[in-house]
């Protein structure tokens, strides 16, 4: 992939989370769509699944579905959401990380209720208060400087097993364009970054052969950048 506005190169991707070099920016990816979604609070599900489980997906699965449809039985709606299952950090079990949509209150007795008959812990429930610490969780992991989703920065292999293979699981409705509008995952994904860098990712990027970027870089950048774009097809 060239960047015939900035000269830079990198490798073609693959786009496949099994890929280490991929797996990382698509998680970025992720997390700006996250961002786009300006979701209204964060909430942290403690042990949905043990320590030591061999199979921690299909637990935190079981126990995430039967904490919502417990709360739907008796009326209460949560509203959309999408979450991640990471590891506690002293290995004592996972826990969900949480981003979620409406009602205009979350009651968190009835939280922790639904979650202990779920057979999960308690939870922890957190309002988005502005804008920003929700955008510091896309823009940070785009910059490459933090925090993207946890986990898929140093041991992907790992967080993708905990996860069935996805960097996420949301319910329907939970990725939303700048005006409020629901979107699929993958247009959420292409409207964040539009809505970030003006493009579908930043640069102008081209697909050419490594013979065909040694040739353009090796042409003096004095040209327009029309002209740069048919040299670049010309190579």
């Amino acid at each position: 992939m060239l960047d015939y506005a900035s000269g830079d190169v990198r490798p073609a991707r693959c786009q496949r989370l099994g890929c280490p070099y991929c797996v990382r920016i698509e998680a970025m990816i992720r997390a700006a769509a996250i961002w786009l979604a300006k979701p209204r609070r964060a909430i942290r599900v403690s042990m949905v699944a043990d320590a030591g489980d061999p199979e921690p997906w299909g637990t935190a699965r079981y126990r995430m579905n039967k904490l919502r449809e417990y709360a739907a039985r008796d009326g209460y709606d949560f509203g959309e959401w999408c979450y991640s299952v990471e590891p506690n950090p002293r290995e004592t079990g996972y826990h969900a990380h949480v981003w979620q949509h409406g009602p205009a209150k979350v009651d968190k007795d009835a939280l922790d209720a639904y979650s202990a008959r779920a057979g999960a812990g308690w939870c922890k429930v957190e309002t988005v208060r502005h804008i920003g610490r929700a955008a510091s969780y896309g823009l940070k992991s785009l910059r490459g400087s933090g925090y993207s989703l946890k986990g898929t920065d140093d041991e992907p292999t790992e967080f993708l097993r905990v996860n069935g293979g996805r960097l996420t699981h949301q319910s329907r409705g939970f990725f939303r364009s700048e005006a409020g509008a629901t979107l699929a995952v993958r247009k959420a994904e292409s409207a964040a970054l539009v809505a970030l860098f003006g493009e579908r990712e930043p640069g102008r990027w081209a697909l050419v052969s490594e013979a065909g970027a040694r040739s353009f870089l090796s042409v003096p950048r004095t040209a327009s950048p029309a002209s740069e774009t048919r040299t670049l097809t010309a190579s």
